[in-house]
């Protein structure tokens, strides 16, 4: 049990990850996983090749999905395991968040190119949740990076400058995130036989606003996603007493997306410096 790592919050090229389903899978064998889930964003199109690869690779996959909701004032990011993939109603309600997002992103690419910049927009199928990635990589090649430069004010952009410079609301490529109304992501996860975990709630929850989450709860949320990379050691131990007084379900994950490209970083991945502690495997038969 000691040398038993699970990591259940991963995304693949299908929403905005580095990887095929197959690769993310591969590299989670590499780096001695035993269980994994694919949590995509807005779309569960990599799951069956997800899945497929867990059985070559003999390691345990869950299928999962993060699906970005509204409620109240808040955007809140819903992570749901153990749903029937071949759901209709789930997958209709995804394919539309898919092709809600390639439309605003179609119009982000349209202002882009009146302000000079040269970009393509790739061909889009319904099964991938189109990211802002697949546009900001372009801004930083050689037809774009002088214009770049100029904007964002530095000899090398990063994507969060890029993001705020441009993508932000009120900047000219403003692009919005697409959601559904909570209580409506509930009842897809519902009816598709799936549980609904509030995903890093440190990240867009403070505590002064802990009573979003028992209200959640009486909703439909039965888990909370205690261990990430978003939460400080004091977060994690402040969430875990909120699950355990809530009876809900603990579950942890790196959210990764892809390693980091730069050259003599000590910590590349999300592994070098994040493990999911094996006891909340048990959580894994509430799911």
């Amino acid at each position: 049990m000691n040398n038993l790592y699970l990591d259940l919050h991963n995304h693949s090229f299908y929403s905005d990850g580095d990887y095929s389903p197959t690769a993310l899978v591969k590299k989670a064998k590499d780096e001695n996983l035993k269980v994994i889930s694919l949590t995509d964003h807005n779309t569960i199109g990599g799951i069956k090749e997800f899945m497929e690869a867990g059985r070559k690779f003999k390691i345990k996959t869950i299928p999962g999905i993060e699906i970005f909701t509204r409620y109240k004032r808040h955007l809140l990011h819903l992570l749901a395991y153990n749903y029937d993939v071949k759901n209709k109603e789930l997958q209709n309600n995804l394919n539309k968040l898919c092709q809600k997002k390639y439309q605003l992103l179609q119009k982000s690419v349209e202002n882009l190119r009146k302000k000079g910049f040269k970009l393509k927009i790739t061909k889009f199928q319904h099964s991938y949740y189109p990211s802002v990635t697949s546009i900001t990589n372009q801004l930083i090649n050689k037809n774009n990076l002088a214009k770049i430069k100029k904007i964002t004010k530095q000899k090398d952009p990063d994507f969060f400058t890029i993001l705020n410079k441009l993508f932000s609301k009120n900047k000219p490529a403003y692009l919005p995130e697409v959601a559904l109304p909570l209580e409506k992501a509930l009842m897809l996860i519902k009816k598709a036989g799936g549980r609904a975990i509030l995903a890093h709630p440190g990240q867009q929850l403070s505590w002064r606003q802990d009573s979003i989450i028992f209200e959640l709860n009486k909703l439909g949320v039965t888990g909370l996603e205690v261990f990430t990379p978003y939460h400080n050691w004091h977060e994690i131990e402040h969430y875990q007493a909120i699950a355990l007084k809530l009876k809900m379900i603990i579950t942890g994950g790196s959210d990764y997306h892809g390693d980091l490209p730069q050259a003599g970083l000590i910590a590349k991945k999300a592994t070098d410096y994040f493990k999911i502690p094996a006891q909340i495997i048990n959580c894994l038969k509430k799911l």
